[in-house]
């Protein structure tokens, strides 16, 4: 019986293995194999009859590529690209055409539009010049520093979960846990921003915004995980795990950006803190213009969230003597009902085991009668 049982076990972890593989697998290949605009944004400068005619060669050219508006004031359109509200600018011209945008969204998205707007300028019989508003620095050449500080944040926020776990999460009071994640999120975010900027100098600016950032990026994934953990156990480790990096990270966008994913990926691409963070990132450091309040609430809603779910008060059965009463409800950090039972058919050693005649269907008195024998009949439900 035994052996059988360790093979069944042993059968559950390898079919669990290749499930968990098979999915990160979908997730990480199915979001990034195979880049291509979708739905990215670009605004076409000047008068509506001309841009039109650009618009309707770039829709059969690539349908579904690019989300069109038609701007006729080139400022505004600039201030777009800034704030973000579109990816980049075509004005049009007849011998040169210009695109106008952003290379710190990231060098694939820079590299995508020239490609495409460099044929829709030569099928106009012109060339195209590229403006950049906002270059990459050298310390960030591909503009992956904001999904690779978002990765090596979210890892060890996991990890800080895991061990608050392991320390006692359940006995500890909820303010202390709640401290213990706000502290260690804390220290984790400033000692993720000294090494990515003075030490690296991968994101040089704002460094205060970019520590505030990483700490409720991983207060809010530490909480989750302990909130998952508390409702389903063990189990809601994996959960989280599974929501949280192997969903989120690669709909984040990776190295491509979330335009340049399938749409179908793109439903999760704010709906986790990985996906919320990248983009948040990517503003505080290369757009101070673009807004950022969506960001914050998204990843502050998972903050409350967590809090929420830790501060409900929950039910604890801790075992105890009447001399240490007083020390174990202190420890259990009860603050409002406390149910003492005291028995000696309560105590878990082997030889007071036995003393409760609860479920013993020989077990009688004035108000339970005694089972049948083979009969269940009698017994408490």
């Amino acid at each position: 019986m035994k052996g059988k049982k360790h093979v069944h076990q042993l059968g559950r972890a390898v079919v669990a293995a290749v499930v968990l593989g098979s999915i990160i697998v979908l997730m990480f290949l199915g979001a990034l194999h195979s880049p291509e605009p979708n739905d990215v944004e670009v605004a076409l400068v000047g008068p509506k009859e001309s841009t039109s005619m650009v618009g309707s060669r770039l829709e059969a050219a690539a349908p579904g590529a690019f989300d069109l508006t038609y701007v006729e004031d080139e400022a505004a359109a600039r201030q777009a690209v800034l704030e973000l509200e579109t990816t980049a600018a075509f004005v049009p011209g007849p011998t040169e055409s210009r695109l106008i945008l952003a290379g710190a969204s990231g060098a694939l998205s820079k590299n995508a539009l020239t490609e495409a707007f460099e044929q829709a300028a030569e099928s106009g019989g012109g060339t195209l010049v590229v403006e950049d508003l906002t270059p990459l620095p050298s310390g960030d050449r591909a503009g992956l520093s904001p999904f690779l500080l978002t990765m090596g944040t979210l890892l060890p926020s996991f990890a800080l979960a895991a061990l608050v776990v392991i320390g006692g999460a359940r006995a500890a009071p909820v303010r202390a846990t709640i401290t213990a994640l706000a502290v260690g999120s804390g220290l984790l975010a400033l000692v993720n921003a000294c090494v990515v900027d003075p030490l690296l100098g991968a994101l040089d600016g704002n460094f205060w915004g970019v520590v505030g950032a990483l700490w409720l990026l991983s207060f809010s994934v530490a909480g989750v995980m302990l909130a998952l953990h508390r409702v389903l156990g063990v189990a809601g480790l994996g959960v989280t795990v599974l929501a949280f990096l192997v969903a989120g990270m690669p709909t984040a966008g990776g190295a491509i950006g979330p335009n340049f994913i399938p749409e179908a990926f793109q439903v999760f691409t704010l709906a986790t803190p990985a996906g919320e963070a990248v983009p948040l990132l990517r503003k505080l450091v290369y757009f101070d213009e673009a807004p950022i309040a969506l960001e914050l609430g998204l990843l502050s809603a998972w903050a409350a969230f967590a809090a929420f779910v830790l501060l409900i008060p929950r039910r604890r059965e801790p075992s105890t003597t009447v001399a240490e009463l007083a020390a174990t409800i202190r420890r259990s950090g009860a603050s409002r009902t406390v149910l003492v039972l005291v028995g000696e058919a309560l105590a878990p050693t082997p030889e007071r085991a036995g003393r409760s005649h609860l479920y013993s269907p020989g077990y009688a008195h004035a108000f339970r009668r005694r089972s049948l024998p083979g009969s269940t009949a009698g017994r408490p439900a």
